[in-house]
């Protein structure tokens, strides 16, 4: 018997905000993931193209965050600033669909670096961009990591390869070790990266790997744009 977003712990508001969006029974991943996310569970998923993988660990940090406390709480790492910009849209439509007060940040490279410091000045709960950016902020001291108590890593297969796994351990060791939580998510993991991921977890992580497959409904396409429209498409 399928399960409802209420079966698998999700909230009533957050609920009333997936309807707003359409979206009204969880997918494989997220019925998969969720429960042990919000059980505070590291976990190792990966689930194909399209599945609803930003859902699978948005909705459980909005969950974890307590908005009482004015501090960022949650760092979500991508590889590039196209999908931090749209899991960024996606955590503010949560928070206004949902009327809960769950602040969020888009910080990424090449991008205005005073109108971010004026966003975390706003304290955050969710930060959200480039590793290489997050973790300069983090050293500056404007990104308080003592209090982050999730990690999410979005695309683990790119973000834990050669070029950028250095960084990602970076940032995961400015974190307290006792009491973080790391989330792993992509639509490929290989061996290299499923045992870099278990490296940065402090307890055996959950394993959530679907098969690797390219849904029949994604359709690739192209779009030629200038350097500083790119990140408006």
């Amino acid at each position: 018997m399928k399960k409802t977003f209420k079966d698998i712990g999700v909230s009533d508001e957050l609920i009333t905000a997936l309807k707003k969006q359409e979206i009204k029974d969880p997918t494989e991943v997220q019925e998969n993931t969720i429960p042990d996310i919000l059980s505070g569970n590291n976990v190792i998923a990966r689930a194909e193209t399209g599945s609803g993988k930003t859902l699978a660990y948005l909705l459980p940090v909005f969950m974890k965050i307590d908005t009482s406390i004015r501090s960022a709480q949650c760092i979500i790492l991508t590889p590039t600033h196209e999908l931090a910009v749209q899991v960024h849209r996606q955590a503010e439509l949560l928070a206004e669909n949902s009327g809960l007060a769950v602040r969020s940040a888009l910080i990424i490279g090449n991008a205005g670096i005073q109108r971010q410091l004026d966003k975390l000045k706003e304290k955050p709960h969710i930060i959200i961009g480039s590793a290489g950016r997050i973790y300069d902020f983090i050293g500056k001291k404007k990104i308080p990591a003592h209090t982050v108590k999730t990690i999410v890593v979005d695309e683990a297969d790119r973000m834990l390869d050669r070029m950028n796994v250095d960084m990602v351990k970076a940032i995961v060791k400015t974190t307290l070790k006792d009491s973080r939580q790391m989330i792993f998510l992509s639509a490929s993991m290989d061996e290299d990266a499923v045992k870099a991921a278990s490296d940065m977890c402090t307890t055996p992580p959950v394993f959530c790997m679907a098969e690797e497959k390219m849904p029949p409904s994604i359709t690739h396409y192209c779009i030629t744009s200038d350097l500083r429209d790119k990140i408006n498409i």
